[in-house]
């Protein structure tokens, strides 16, 4: 990153910024947090699609926009999807604020897609003045976006379906996470393998990405070049 001005944090910020989802939600489900709590056909929990291709499509698009137009915050879709990122992006440690989605403006087939992990999504605010110009320019790039709702109060609304208060879930968020010390691996570890080309650790950089694992523990790649290990 050449300058330290286009590092943006996934908190929300300002009342009134446009929240716009980058990406189609689909149906992933496969190893994904919401497969833990409910009975899901087996058909619908096979590993997300992996498209290569297509992530780096969008995520040059986000390395444009960033220094394009002055965006607020990103988030991607892992460890909930949509709806867990959302609530994530409103427990900005500079002070809690809320957030207001429109789900008629998602785009989906249904509600259960809210909690999917599809690979190549994100979430992203900034000044309405900003949202349509987003707009225009990933429509030029045939990148999929859309305003879905916007920033502002202290609570988190799904329009016609819940409401609740931002302190509240970010005190169940934040009473979720254990108190003692990790000293093991545990599950859901991200594992990403190439081999027989010169660029495996820039292809494992970008398998890694787009499964989503972001190395909250840690993370590492590890190459052989047939002789040592690097």
């Amino acid at each position: 990153i050449e300058d330290i001005k286009f590092l943006k944090n996934q908190w929300f910020k300002e009342e009134d910024d446009d929240i716009m989802l980058l990406g189609n939600l689909k149906n992933d489900y496969g190893g994904s947090q919401v497969s833990k709590y409910l009975d899901l056909k087996s058909k619908i929990l096979t590993p997300p699609n992996l498209n290569l291709d297509s992530h780096i499509r969008v995520d040059n698009f986000l390395y444009k926009i960033i220094r394009k137009f002055d965006i607020a915050s990103i988030h991607d879709l892992s460890e909930g999807g949509l709806m867990v990122a959302l609530a994530e992006s409103c427990f900005n440690p500079s002070g809690l604020i809320g957030a207001t989605i429109d789900e008629k403006s998602l785009g989906i087939s249904n509600s259960l897609q809210m909690f999917s992990e599809t690979q190549g999504c994100y979430i992203l605010s900034c000044k309405s003045s900003k949202s349509k110009k987003i707009e225009s320019f990933a429509k030029r790039n045939n990148i999929d976006v859309r305003i879905i709702g916007k920033v502002g109060g202290n609570k988190f609304i799904l329009k016609d379906s819940f409401s609740a208060s931002v302190s509240t879930l970010f005190k169940r968020w934040s009473d979720s996470f254990p108190r003692w010390k990790m000293d093991k691996l545990k599950e859901e570890c991200g594992v990403f393998g190439i081999f027989d080309t010169d660029e495996a650790a820039l292809f494992t950089t970008l398998g890694l990405h787009s499964l989503q694992h972001r190395g909250k523990e840690a993370v590492g790649i590890v190459t052989f070049d047939g002789k040592n290990f690097n």
